[in-house]
């Protein structure tokens, strides 16, 4: 493992872009859909409905699938190129159903990404006394300045000739940082946490053995999904119009 000043750089950069890159698709998506393709706020309302739906579905089964082969890493490079791929097709789809597909692969992708970098990096930072707060503050830095400056710059060019261009420019930079990200293993944290809850979790294991059975019977679990979910919702539906 390299020093830990190269990857207290290499960490904030990676989500000062990946973040830039997203807040692309956040803040202009809708702008795009009804400028350039000609969307009602009905189809709008329908994408921004429909597209966050699969995602909370799917990532807690990549985080399962994750959990049980360790290959965080390879999860998550391929799902920036699953993000990247998806928001090219998309530059040249103009019906309704495609962009609907390609909305929530973008946004499945998306969801994964941050799941799995936050998991990396929150557990490097408990192995090296990191400051996990300050690497995330590259990514809200990157969300102002990007999403800023692909609106300044709409004075001279029309959004569909930036929109996708600069978001594959971001995200790649962010998926060649993500390369260098440090490598870190969850296996010893995972079997310290079970030894020491050993006696404690005998009965629960024996009537809960699904992982995600387990989370729903999570009752702070399911407040703070109920809660995110409403928040989520209703920020989207505003968003949308």
């Amino acid at each position: 493992m390299k020093s830990k000043n190269y990857y207290n750089r290499i960490i904030p950069l990676y989500y000062f872009f990946f973040f830039g890159g997203q807040s692309l698709i956040t803040s202009y998506m809708n702008v795009y859909l009804e400028k350039s393709l000609g969307f009602t706020g009905s189809q709008l309302g329908l994408y921004t409905s429909i597209t966050p739906l699969i995602p909370a579905a799917v990532i807690p089964l990549i985080g399962i699938l994750c959990d049980r082969t360790q290959k965080y890493k390879q999860f998550f490079l391929c799902f920036i190129g699953i993000a990247m791929g998806s928001v090219t097709t998309m530059s040249f789809q103009t019906t309704l159903p495609m962009v609907l597909l390609l909305g929530i692969m973008i946004e499945t992708s998306h969801s994964a990404t941050v799941s799995l970098a936050d998991t990396q990096i929150t557990e490097y930072c408990s192995q090296t006394a990191g400051n996990y707060g300050l690497f995330r503050m590259g990514g809200s830095i990157g969300w102002g300045v990007f999403g800023v400056l692909i609106g300044y710059l709409t004075n001279f060019l029309p959004l569909d000739k930036l929109l996708f261009p600069t978001y594959l420019m971001v995200t790649g930079s962010a998926l060649c940082l993500a390369f260098l990200f440090p490598k870190v293993t969850m296996e010893s944290r995972r079997v310290h946490s079970q030894s020491s809850n050993n006696e404690e979790m005998d009965d629960k294991s024996s009537k809960v053995s699904n992982p995600l059975s387990l989370l729903f019977h999570n009752k702070a679990y399911m407040s703070m999904l109920f809660v995110t979910i409403l928040a989520c919702s209703t920020c989207e539906a505003c968003l949308a119009y």
